[in-house]
């Protein structure tokens, strides 16, 4: 009885343990790979990309990267999706495959065995809402496999919007008032002339000014980014047929003895046909050759 308490005690405990290694295992695999992703998103996302919730600074945030990924072509579609589904936008997408050494090989009379070093990369342009930067960023540092460089800059354009506005609002004034002495000058041409000329080159100032401010906004609303993916040269085995003339289709030698010959003959009426154009120097010669027999010897 007491040998069987303790075989079943003993079972119990050897139970416990393996449960609890495997739990201790899973937890630190589980772990690990939130290590990994907090690594690889830290080597992507910054506090600079960051906005500032309830401060009314304005930043124009810029940067880029270049990343090794897995498959560059998969990697470049999920991109895509996700700056797509942030509410932003691609302005740039280049995808190619670049070769980096080639060598052929015979292996038949009629075909060659092609061996293909390339690397396939890819250059994209983005442009992502303020908003969800970081979080696009987190998602772009899911695909990498290698952090070659990563730049984030965010430059302070509070001031220089304030400026704008300002500098906006006083053409436009001024742009009112000479609207209205243009109104109080009716019946007189050459200051209205004057005037209206004047009006025109603040309203132009002025909206010149507010363009310049949509513009700088945009780049506040959406920061951009240039992303370039590359991944592990890849090798491409493939069997081409050579382009050579079966020896049954070589022409006879009788026939290329006549081909020759007719273009022996063409040449000979090129060289004829360029010694007429020097006809009037014979002509010269053979009258002064015919006067020296004549009188040279008198």
């Amino acid at each position: 009885m007491k040998k069987r308490a303790f075989f079943l005690l003993s079972a119990g405990m050897l139970i416990t343990s393996v449960g609890c290694q495997k739990q201790e295992a899973d937890h630190a695999s589980a772990m690990n790979a939130a290590d990994s992703v907090a690594v690889a998103s830290k080597g992507m996302t910054s506090e600079v990309a960051k906005p500032l919730i309830g401060s009314k600074k304005k930043f124009v945030r810029s940067g880029d990267a270049r990343v090794k990924v897995n498959n560059v072509v998969k990697s470049t579609h999920r991109i895509e999706q996700v700056v797509s589904s942030a509410g932003g936008f691609i302005t740039q997408s280049d995808l190619e495959s670049v070769v980096d050494r080639q060598e052929e090989t015979q292996v038949s009379a009629d075909s060659v065995w092609v061996t293909t070093q390339y690397h396939t990369q890819s250059t994209l342009t983005l442009r992502i809402p303020e908003r969800e930067l970081h979080s696009v960023l987190q998602h772009i540092a899911q695909e990498i496999v290698y952090l070659d460089y990563r730049k984030l800059g965010a430059e302070d354009v509070t001031l220089q919007l304030l400026n704008q506005t300002l500098e906006q609002q006083r053409h436009q004034k001024s742009a009112e008032r000479l609207e209205q002495k243009i109104d109080d000058n009716k019946g007189r041409l050459n200051p209205i002339i004057t005037d209206e000329k004047e009006r025109s080159d603040k309203q132009a100032q002025a909206n010149g000014k507010f363009i310049e401010k949509l513009a700088l906004s945009d780049k506040v609303n959406y920061a951009s980014l240039t992303l370039a993916l590359y991944q592990e040269p890849a090798v491409l085995n493939e069997r081409k047929a050579l382009f050579s003339v079966p020896e049954r289709l070589r022409p006879s030698l009788g026939f290329q003895l006549w081909e020759n010959a007719k273009m022996g003959w063409s040449a000979l009426e090129q060289v004829i046909s360029f010694l007429i154009l020097f006809w009037p120097l014979g002509v010269l010669g053979t009258i002064g050759y015919i006067g020296y027999r004549r009188w040279g010897r008198k």
